[in-house]
């Protein structure tokens, strides 16, 4: 199925979250790893064309997997598309850039369910890092974001009791 393989691996994820919405997460997870099993060759094989549906599968699966309970898993699913975005965002800061920041905020969020409060911090911090300067190269696009991530980083902040930093932070999420 070569030439057919993007538009396979496209059909998977989709199906994946309509069985996810469905309420059949086992099988929403198998179609999705289905389809990231898709991406992952077809982004080994032509990595300029395909890392952003790689992308796409990762964060797919990284849900199905939290529908699961699997927090682990969704963590380490979501470090690799960090990884990723890493790269990327030295060369391509205006499409990934947003891309890193949700995943780091997103990966806060599993941290801090893990008990990883510190890890989880460590990430808040980084994904409200990207989401200022996103906010700072184009006002008000990214105020929602900026203003989600400042309340994520403060519930961070409060869970290793840093009250005073956790007000700061809920103070400025609210101007956004």
């Amino acid at each position: 199925p070569g030439a057919l393989l993007p538009h396979l691996a496209s059909i998977f994820n989709s199906l994946s979250i309509l069985l996810s919405l469905s309420n059949s997460p086992q099988e929403a997870f198998d179609v999705a790893q289905e389809a990231l099993a898709h991406y992952r060759a077809l982004a080994t094989q032509y990595p300029d064309a395909y890392i952003p549906d790689l992308l796409m599968a990762l964060s797919n699966f990284g849900g199905r997997l939290l529908e699961l309970k699997r927090y682990e898993e969704a963590v380490s699913v979501t470090q690799e598309a960090i990884a990723y975005c890493r790269t990327l965002v030295e060369t391509r800061p205006d499409v990934f850039r947003p891309k890193i920041a949700g995943y780091l905020d997103n990966l806060g969020i599993m941290l801090g369910m893990t008990g990883k409060q510190k890890e989880a911090l460590l990430a808040a911090e980084e994904a409200v890092m990207h989401y200022r300067v996103l906010e700072e190269m184009h006002p008000n696009a990214f105020s929602p974001e900026l203003a989600r991530s400042l309340n994520n980083l403060s519930w961070h902040l409060a869970e290793l009791a840093r009250e005073g930093e956790a007000l700061a932070a809920t103070e400025e999420a609210i101007r956004y």
